[in-house]
């Protein structure tokens, strides 16, 4: 076993311990959720994410689709990672009460447009792209790379669409001038 081997193994653990504190271990009381909407989202997030990093994984460990072995690439891998993981948790703990897994409206909801979310309006989902694109280098394997990329992306541009309605809907002109002055993912493009 090499060190990106233990790499891939390593930020496969810490993706799932990740997914599992933010999917299960956070929720709101079902007392204080004012309005929900599409469980569906949340299903199909559930299952194309963590599908594209099994995938991933074994295409890396069948060493089908290799396309390069370099060491700069595991560090760039790495940086994206670690960017990507500091800034989806900097994005949940900024929503506090507000953050839920499922596109939930609660009790005295406020819209965040300050830090991050004055540049964009789901850093964190820009943040699990950017972890996932970083594993990807990482695992320098073209399958991965396509798997890591595709399935998450199908999921939050999905995701967003549902989300994005039912922010509109709740804080109507407000979420309107807000999507004006911010980008859906990154900053100034998109």
């Amino acid at each position: 076993m090499n060190f990106t081997d233990i790499s891939v193994i390593i930020i496969f653990i810490i993706f799932i311990l990740s997914g599992y504190i933010i999917n299960f271990a956070r929720g709101e009381k079902p007392e204080n959720i004012q309005y929900t909407k599409d469980k569906k989202s949340l299903l199909w997030f559930r299952i194309l994410v963590p599908v594209g990093l099994v995938l991933s994984e074994i295409f890396y460990f069948s060493g089908f689709g290799v396309f390069a072995n370099s060491t700069i690439l595991i560090i760039i891998g790495w940086i994206f990672v670690v960017l990507g993981l500091i800034t989806r948790w900097f994005a949940v703990l900024t929503l506090g009460k507000e953050f839920n897994v499922s596109l939930t409206i609660i009790k005295n909801h406020e819209l965040k447009t300050k830090g991050i979310y004055k540049y964009i309006r789901h850093p964190s989902y820009t943040a699990l792209l950017v972890y996932y694109l970083g594993l990807a280098i990482i695992m320098q394997n073209i399958f991965s790379f396509i798997v890591l990329i595709i399935l998450p992306l199908t999921a939050v541009i999905n995701r967003i669409k549902i989300e994005e309605d039912m922010l509109l809907e709740y804080f109507k002109e407000d979420y309107t001038k807000y999507c004006k002055k911010t980008k859906k993912l990154l900053p100034l493009i998109y």
